[in-house]
């Protein structure tokens, strides 16, 4: 059977507060962020549920309704399965690039789901008037797709870089990932320019993303040291370039990732220690800045100079513990 037959439960991602007019002060997390997720239904199921929509909090209570499982990671992100899948939706934040349309590969759990909605929120709320680019995530129940390695348990997404048209300065939507080489980029006939502040913007925002915290983010090594270049430029802080420096790192692959951002997030907490079929699975490194209740907390090993001295009053991070 097509997923375009099975029965679905539709269901509402609300962000923040709803108003007409927000304040000038407002942080992203206070704008409107509408994106629907889908669970497909599960094989074997007898008998339709009736679809239905409810608004989600930033923090994605997975509680909102007890008839709908929140997704579940299983396994390693290249040998893994996704148990209650949640789909991406365009919104006014986010493209689907088109390339990748046919195939529908736009599955994740809620926390991966939930992080590209913020993450595109925080870079139209500080350089408003652009899209995400995003590519595929994962398949309606993980497993092996064509075209990567990974991807398999609903933590990675591929996004596309912030590009403007060379003539008119102005965003654009991409058919497909362009790579940006030192020569520049073009789409068909089209020049284009990196968006050197969206572009940082995006990285600072999967950097700091507290709900869903991100593991990697890979790119090729010429992006990442403009990128650099510009957080310094904005005047990130010392403690943003090292997250930025840990997170943003080259693929050890023969893709060079030149056109997206290939981005994992951690196991969410509630899948370390489940107990349907298998525990989501992942390994090092896992940063000081995990939240502390994430069981990976107790993996984490302290970074020479992290946090910063003026913090080292903070509560210790624990050493490594050997599996």
């Amino acid at each position: 059977m097509r997923p375009g037959t099975l029965p679905r439960a539709l269901l509402l991602l609300a962000f923040g507060v709803v108003g007409a007019a927000a304040p000038a002060t407002a942080s992203p997390d206070d704008d409107v962020l509408a994106m629907r997720v889908e669970p497909p239904s599960r094989v074997g199921a007898r008998r339709a549920e009736p679809s239905r929509e409810r608004e989600v909090t930033p923090e994605l209570d997975q509680d909102v309704d007890a008839e709908l499982p929140r997704a579940t990671s299983t396994g390693w992100p290249w040998r893994g399965r996704l148990l209650d899948a949640v789909r991406l939706q365009a919104s006014d934040r986010v493209h689907l690039v088109d390339a990748d349309l046919p195939a529908g590969r736009h599955y994740g759990t809620m926390e991966l789901v939930g992080l590209i909605a913020r993450v595109a929120a925080r870079v139209d709320h500080a350089v408003p008037g652009a899209k995400l680019q995003v590519g595929e995530l994962s398949g309606p129940s993980g497993g092996n797709i064509p075209g990567h390695r990974s991807h398999e348990n609903g933590r990675d997404v591929d996004l596309g870089f912030y590009f403007l048209d060379a003539e008119t300065g102005e965003p654009v939507n991409l058919p497909r990932f362009v790579n940006q080489t030192r020569r520049g980029a073009r789409l068909d006939a089209r020049a284009l320019r990196f968006d050197d502040e969206r572009n940082w913007r995006l990285v600072e925002a999967l950097a700091t993303d507290e709900t869903a915290p991100v593991q990697h983010a890979f790119v090729h090594r010429d992006i990442r040291a403009r990128l650099l270049r510009t957080g310094k430029r904005l005047g990130a802080s010392a403690e943003l370039l090292e997250r930025v420096e840990r997170i943003v790192i080259s693929p050890g692959v023969e893709h060079p990732h030149r056109n997206h951002f290939h981005v994992r997030i951690y196991c969410p907490a509630e899948d370390v220690t489940s107990d349907r079929r298998s525990t989501c699975r992942d390994r090092g490194p896992y940063w000081p800045w995990l939240p502390s209740a994430h069981p990976w907390q107790a993996r984490v090993v302290p970074l020479p100079g992290y946090p910063p001295r003026e913090e080292s009053s903070a509560t210790p991070v624990r050493l490594a513990r050997r599996d």
